[in-house]
């Protein structure tokens, strides 16, 4: 998450070294060497018929994708390696294609020279393990991988007549293979790029009938009042403007008695897929980039939907009006992610005046309930709650400040930036941040949990233990007033 003027952070499911804070890695054809990858995966990563890599996902890595570009004869050649990694499962996926690079940069989108016709991915298994394997966190439960087995190494091709044709490719054994071409399972060209599935009720078993899937595309939404947050119970409305963007539904379709859904010529883009039906929690199934021509195939368990209320105090035990409440990181009674989707107008509800709320429309099983209100901080807010709880009960501490100047060695005002970060250093639920110093050379930090912080103008001080940083105390209502020099 960044800002221009400020970064704040939690760190939600573990203490991230500095080499976990960048986001994606990005590197061209030079050899690589092994990263505890399977035995041979090597082989297939540098190939000369490669063009690029990249390393996700943002704040944890391990990811690594491989990107080439070639003809049948180099694609056969990649394949046969492909074949020979020493892993339980190897899996090779058919798209229409070509595909695009996500990563490449003006100057090869400028040339044309983005294309990509497959890629191969590989996990670094202590990575995948750390971020989606805590039996105790639901930190990354939105996440497919949430809880998985460690994913095979994958090769994907994007079948077209500039790069590979399929009935030239040689197919090794031992290989599972996901065809997600539309015309393999039966659809004509007209029907377009498709998306399918059935439902099945979680706690019966049984096939949700009329189950609807609809899909969004990140855009601009059309201007129009809409109920202000929390409901329109008090006839508040606000006037939405034309230029912000969101999640805007632009095709669904309702399935059948059976379970079976259905969703045809879906027009080329990146999606975000949700299965919602009367009685059940909604379920965000995941995000779907559209090829022309593409297929995806899904099981969907639902879990019937339930409420869940609360009360929100401060330290002193008064209610607290007004405060944003949120669910978060859900997860379902198989004790894998159920991700709900959140609505455009009402992404949260307020409090009423004696701290109460109700969050309906939840999966059974567990989710943190995140609150926010201004100079407020939620205290354990990573404890992870049963869904539905008889009573549930949340308290907020106030915040405090803090304000100050950069100066250079020589006195003169300076630029750069401040981080700020505990002084135990950080860990699971710690907060810290950073912020880009303002002409004058002043900063302030606002919200501030109560704590004991170090604060540098050098942003390798808190990753250096010989660098060094001020240190302060931050109460509740309180400002701290720094002074600090930079280089």
């Amino acid at each position: 998450m960044s800002c221009k003027n400020f970064i704040g952070f939690l760190l939600l499911g573990m203490a991230l070294a500095s080499s976990a804070l960048a986001l994606i890695m990005v590197g061209g054809k030079d050899p690589l060497t092994d990263k505890n990858w399977p035995a041979g995966s090597l082989d297939v990563a540098n190939h000369k018929s490669r063009m690029s890599w990249f390393e996700g996902p943002p704040f944890g890595g391990g990811e690594w994708v491989f990107q080439y570009r070639g003809d049948t004869n180099a694609f056969n050649d990649v394949l046969a390696k492909f074949a020979q990694i020493k892993a339980p499962d190897l899996l090779l996926v058919i798209h229409e294609g070509p595909n695009e690079n996500p990563v490449a940069t003006q100057e090869e989108k400028a040339k044309g020279s983005q294309r990509v016709d497959w890629s191969f991915t590989v996990w670094v298994p202590e990575n995948f393990y750390r971020l989606f394997g805590n039996s105790g966190s639901t930190f990354a439960s939105d996440q497919p991988e949430f809880r998985m087995e460690l994913p095979s190494p994958k090769l994907d091709v994007y079948v077209s007549e500039k790069g590979v044709d399929w009935n030239q490719v040689q197919m090794p054994p031992g290989l599972r293979v996901l065809d997600e071409r539309a015309a393999s399972h039966g659809y004509k060209p007209e029907d377009g790029s498709v998306i399918a599935g059935v439902a099945y009720d979680m706690v019966t078993s049984k096939p949700v009938a009329a189950a609807e899937l609809a899909i969004a595309k990140y855009d601009k939404m059309p201007p129009k009042p809409v109920p202000a947050v929390g409901g329109d119970s008090d006839g508040k409305f606000v006037w939405r403007k034309g230029d912000e963007m969101s999640w805007v539904e632009v095709a669904k379709a309702v399935g059948d008695a059976d379970g079976r859904f259905e969703l045809k010529k879906i027009p080329a883009g990146s999606y975000q897929m949700l299965l919602r039906c009367v009685g059940y929690a909604p379920r965000q199934i995941g995000y779907f980039r559209c090829q022309a021509g593409a297929f995806k195939s899904y099981t969907i368990r639902m879990s019937p939907a339930v409420e869940q209320s609360g009360r929100v105090l401060d330290l002193k035990g008064k209610p607290l009006a007004n405060v944003k409440v949120r669910i978060d990181s859900t997860v379902s009674i198989d004790g894998r992610g159920y991700p709900t989707a959140r609505t455009n107008e009402h992404q949260q509800i307020l409090t009423d005046a004696d701290g109460r709320f109700t969050l309906t429309g939840l999966p059974r099983g567990q989710a943190q309930i995140t609150l926010w209100a201004d100079h407020l901080y939620q205290v354990d807010m990573l404890k992870v709650h049963e869904i539905p709880s008889e009573k549930l009960t949340f308290t907020m501490t106030g915040t405090g400040t803090i304000r100050g100047k950069v100066t250079a060695a020589n006195g003169k005002l300076r630029d750069g930036n401040v981080s700020i970060w505990p002084q135990g250093g950080n860990g699971v639920g710690s907060w810290g941040g950073g912020m880009n110093i303002k002409e004058d050379g002043s900063f302030a930090f606002e919200n501030v949990p109560p704590g004991k912080y170090l604060i540098s103008a050098d942003p390798a001080a808190q990753y250096d233990k010989n660098k060094k940083a001020t240190a302060i105390e931050v109460k509740a209502g309180e400002t701290v007033e720094v002074e600090l020099t930079g280089k």
